[in-house]
This record gives C-alpha cells, structure tokens and sequence, in this order.
C-alpha cells in the first residue's frame, strides 16, 4: 500500500460485518486473502457491486488484489481503515 503505508505504521480500523453502506470507493479496508484465508491484506476499495468488492493496491505494479483474485465477498471484509499513525519519518 506504500505509498500510502509503510511497514510498521499503525492503523485504526472499525470492523465492519454488516454495515456494508459505510464502504466508498477509495476507502482503506482490511480483508481477508480469498486464496489464503489465514492472510490478511489492507487494499482500497476501487469498484463496489452488487456481487462483492473490487479491491487495489495503491502500487498497482507490485500488488496483489482482485486483479488476480476477482471481486472479494462481504464475508471477507474485516474492518474499514479510519486513521493511519505513521511510525517513520517520511
């Protein structure tokens, strides 16, 4: 997610289960891998549809997300990011 987020910043989320209206195109969230359910990812929302999420890393060269792995399902999102603490200087 650089460069938005760094290894080590901190993040503020809230979980969301249900409250799928909270999500907006652009919002940060923490979903969990389709492929590799004990892994954890923190992508942006690019396309929300009746059918799942659409998700991206902000470096689109190097990311992994629904490009490779398709639309992410309500059930995998585990929280929408609300603030980023940064741990670096930048």
């Amino acid at each position: 997610m650089q460069p938005c987020l760094y290894p080590g910043d901190l993040i503020i989320y809230r979980p969301i289960k249900k409250n799928h209206f909270l999500l907006k195109k652009g919002s940060i969230v923490i979903i969990r891998h389709p492929l590799k359910t004990k892994t954890i990812l923190i992508k942006r929302v690019h396309q929300i549809t009746a059918n799942g999420v659409e998700v991206r890393g902000d470096n689109e060269r190097d990311s992994t997300d629904s490009r490779q792995f398709g639309l992410i399902n309500f059930n995998q999102l585990q929280g929408i990011v609300e603030h980023i603490i940064p741990t670096q200087s930048r």
